[in-house]
């Protein structure tokens, strides 16, 4: 009997293994219940009764094991088992013999239902397998990405750190965010709010921090630029402020 193996739903049917012991237990099974009606009396119906329903042991293991398909070819094999004892003991008595008829019909059904519960699962099954895989995928995606992000903000960092200039970033409220050491030289490190800026800075960012400007700080001449900083989306979300030392430019001007 060749059973197809609905572990793998959308497989093409295959063979099961011969150490499959789920095969051996359905074949051993579907030919012991029929030795069963054939070497017991043909008179002793009850006996019969009971071994009709055993068949629906084989029935319901190939179900749940191979699928639907597995448990309609189970039942299949049991009513081809099964019919010609029906046949041979019908004139005996004439009810149980449409009982055994009907009972073919309910092997059928029972096959195909529980093996279309065992489908369904298996879908399931399958689809949670799926889910998982795909989320462990996106967590590895993801950590990768907040990887290159830290590397790219060291790199980031490491570079302003490394520049002449003095770099500042605010928030949409005028708050400092970040400052590179050369900015907190030129300012005597503000601690983070622009109203600890020199007025002068303020003033230029309240105007709007748009275009050039120099501007004279403590002893300092000072060049302002500022540009929007824009998000992810092209929104504003705050104001990239560079400073540079003009001081020994404009004493070297004044000397010339």
């Amino acid at each position: 009997m060749q059973i197809a193996d609905a572990s793998a739903p959308g497989s093409l049917p295959v063979r099961p293994a011969l150490r499959d012991i789920s095969l051996w237990f359905v074949l051993i099974t579907l030919a012991g219940t029929t030795l069963l009606h054939y070497l017991t009396d043909i008179h002793l119906i009850p006996y019969h009764s009971i071994y009709r329903s055993l068949y629906y042991v084989p029935i319901a293991v190939a179900a749940v094991r191979y699928g639907r398909r597995g448990g309609v070819l189970t039942a299949l094999t049991a009513s081809a088992l099964y019919i010609p004892h029906v046949i041979l003991s019908w004139g005996i008595m004439l009810d149980d013999g449409v009982n055994d008829l009907l009972e073919n019909a309910v092997f059928l059904f029972v096959g195909a239902f529980a093996g279309s519960l065992a489908d369904a699962e298996r879908r399931q099954r399958q689809r949670a397998q799926e889910a998982a895989q795909q989320l462990a995928a996106a967590n590895a995606a993801l950590q990768t990405q907040a990887a290159v992000a830290e590397r790219m903000r060291a790199s980031i960092a490491s570079i302003l750190e490394s520049i002449d200039s003095g770099v500042l970033t605010l928030d949409t409220h005028g708050n400092v965010t970040t400052i590179n050491r050369a900015a907190q030289a030129l300012l005597h490190g503000p601690n983070g709010s622009t109203t600890q800026l020199p007025q002068l800075i303020r003033d230029y960012l309240a105007s709007g921090a748009r275009g050039y400007r120099q501007v004279a700080i403590k002893n300092r001449q000072l060049g302002l630029h500022g540009s929007p900083l824009v998000g992810a989306h092209d929104e504003t979300i705050g104001t990239v402020l560079v400073l540079d030392d003009l001081t020994e430019l404009r004493a070297l001007e004044e000397q010339i």
